[in-house]
């Protein structure tokens, strides 16, 4: 007891401090109860931390794992890409190649063709001037043969009956008969070679 205080002083004291203990008591009870509801909120929100940390952790390494896949399926489409390329440009060469070979071919053969088509034209001249050399020679002969009839047997050569488009057949005149004339013989070349130039082999190959 404090010296110098009635002994209702001293109880009136014990009695304030153990109402003041009891207020203090209360009030860490409080604060003690907020701290362990505040600390369960934190633990939860850093149990839900940990856990979306995880989740992202998986995500991540799911993220790295399709990455690298698709790295991969890139690197091969690529190889496949530059493969194919090689192989397109091989065609292209080969095509290209095979025109050239065709053109200098194609060259050739309008070369052997002109010449070809210059012979005979060459030929069709010579056998025009044979045949009119033919048929000036039967005419004059003809002639020769008629004028001389005239002469020596008087035939009148200049009667209108006569036709030199009728034969005498069985004691008849009877018209001559003219079969079809034939193309000419540049044609027939010419076609021959349009079809060898077609085929690109000569006739008679496979």
């Amino acid at each position: 007891m404090v010296s110098g205080m009635t002994d209702e002083e001293a109880s009136n004291m014990t009695l304030e401090l153990a109402a003041r203990l009891a207020l203090c008591q209360t009030y860490v009870a409080r604060k003690k109860a907020s701290a362990v509801a505040e600390l369960q909120e934190l633990q939860a929100k850093l149990e839900s931390s940990i856990k979306a940390n995880q989740d992202l952790t998986l995500k991540l390494a799911e993220t790295e794992r399709m990455a690298e896949e698709d790295k991969k399926k890139a690197n091969t489409l690529l190889a496949e890409g530059r493969a194919a390329q090689r192989l397109t440009q091989r065609s292209l060469d080969d095509a290209l190649l095979d025109l050239q070979k065709a053109t200098a071919s194609n060259n050739t053969l309008k070369t052997e063709w002109d010449s070809l088509l210059d012979r005979v034209t060459k030929l069709e001249a010579e056998v025009k001037l044979l045949g009119d050399e033919v048929v000036n020679e039967h005419v004059l002969g003809f002639d020769k043969a008629l004028a001389q009839c005239k002469l020596l047997f008087q035939v009148p050569i200049d009667d209108n009956r006569l036709n030199v488009g009728m034969m005498v057949v069985d004691g008849k005149l009877t018209p001559i008969h003219v079969p079809p004339s034939s193309p000419p013989v540049g044609q027939d070349v010419e076609a021959t070679v349009e079809t060898v130039g077609e085929t690109g082999e000569p006739e008679g190959q496979s």
